[in-house]
């Protein structure tokens, strides 16, 4: 359920990816790592292939999300979340279903324990194949070397804020 929507910072001249750039840099900087468990899920049937992502986000976390190359959608099962995208800053409390749109990219904030979860149509079972048809990859110059390593790994179990 969204709660409310108000305008955000994200409507100013600067482009867009760019204070995604910023955000990041800065969580990177001021935050300690935060383990985050991910269960993948593989479904296939003769009428359906389809991978689950399905991701626990502790409560206090602050983290943005991979820019998406095709749409998808998503649920929210259980917590509640402050969203910073394109169009604003989103409250939203479980339960929530949504569609990740291609070009998303999102900052979010977890007010509570959070369960997200993402389902995209393939018949890969491979994380990395997956995450490259998926997931659209663009270098943040404001890290470094070492705190890109920090950041999000889809190939791996955790993700690292």
């Amino acid at each position: 359920m969204i709660v409310e929507s108000t305008p955000s910072y994200l409507a100013e001249n600067e482009p867009l990816y760019e204070k995604f750039d910023r955000a990041e840099a800065e969580i990177v900087q001021r935050f300690a790592p935060v383990e985050m468990p991910i269960h993948h899920h593989f479904i296939s049937s003769p009428n359906m292939k389809m991978y689950i992502r399905e991701i626990f986000i502790p409560k206090g976390t602050i983290l943005t999300s991979r820019i998406h190359k095709v749409p998808s959608p998503f649920s929210i099962l259980e917590g509640e979340v402050l969203v910073g995208d394109s169009h604003g800053i989103t409250h939203i409390k479980a339960p929530f279903h949504g569609v990740n749109e291609p070009g998303v990219k999102r900052l979010v904030e977890t007010l509570k324990d959070t369960v997200w979860v993402a389902f995209y149509a393939t018949d890969k079972t491979d994380l990395a194949e997956i995450a490259n048809d998926i997931i659209f990859e663009r270098e943040n110059d404001l890290l470094t070397d070492e705190e890109k390593l920090r950041w999000v790994d889809l190939t791996k179990g955790v993700l690292l804020q």
